[in-house]
């Protein structure tokens, strides 16, 4: 591909780099994650931090679209996870420890 051609730019290339509306997420009656809304800016910096079971790892994974939300939406530089799952997949990496 030649240099400074990305078929991913364009107007995603000024959507910030992760994006989370009303997101919520159960597994039976456990409420992993409820409602999260926030966005992280392209370059910024940003952790997830908690105790265990607060629904970091959850959040992580829904990101990556690894895991289906239940209810919200997340983008991914500018890409539904649900819509757009294999943009999302081909352009993000995810390791667990």
């Amino acid at each position: 591909m030649p240099a400074g051609t990305d078929p991913h730019a364009g107007s995603a290339a000024l959507a910030p780099a992760v994006s989370l509306e009303g997101v919520s997420r159960t597994f039976g009656k456990t409420v992993a994650v409820n409602a999260v809304t926030f966005t992280v800016a392209r370059g910024e910096m940003f952790g997830l931090i908690g105790p265990d079971g607060a629904g970091k790892t959850t959040t992580i994974r829904l990101m990556a679209g690894l895991l289906r939300p239940d209810r919200g939406s997340i983008r991914v530089l500018g890409s539904d996870t649900l819509r757009e799952h294999r943009v999302v997949t081909d352009r993000v990496g995810y390791l667990s420890q």
